[in-house]
């Protein structure tokens, strides 16, 4: 355990019981506060999927860049839509299914049958 490797001379041992009471085992047959399957990444690796919203943040940044400023016009503000569309459209269209029925850009997933029309 990562707690035998700690020297004594650092008494970690409250912090270590508040750790594994709220982070870990709970108390008194209570669940933990933050139990482990709601911040252990384990599972989302190793199903290949995301383990931040890093993608949701690049997202953000990049529309932010292309609409120029906090407070844009709305015409800006809906040009920046009708890009931001049009890059997706064709991100889209590259990724239909070849007629093997691969896709080579969203690992197979048929996206035009599962992607709402819009989406919040």
């Amino acid at each position: 355990a990562i707690a035998d490797s700690i020297p004594d001379t650092l008494d970690l041992d409250p912090f270590l019981g508040y750790f594994e009471r709220t982070w870990v085992s709970g108390v008194s047959g209570r669940r933990a506060r933050f139990p482990p399957e709601t911040w252990n990444q384990t599972d989302r690796v190793d199903r290949g999927l995301n383990r931040t919203n890093n993608f949701c943040e690049s997202f953000y940044r990049t529309f932010s860049d292309v609409v120029g400023n906090s407070n844009p016009t709305i015409y800006n503000f809906l040009s920046a839509v009708q890009m931001e569309q049009a890059s997706t459209e064709g991100k889209m269209r590259r990724s239909r299914p070849t007629a093997r029925g691969d896709s080579h850009l969203l690992g197979g997933r048929d996206v035009w049958r599962r992607t709402p029309a819009c989406s919040g």
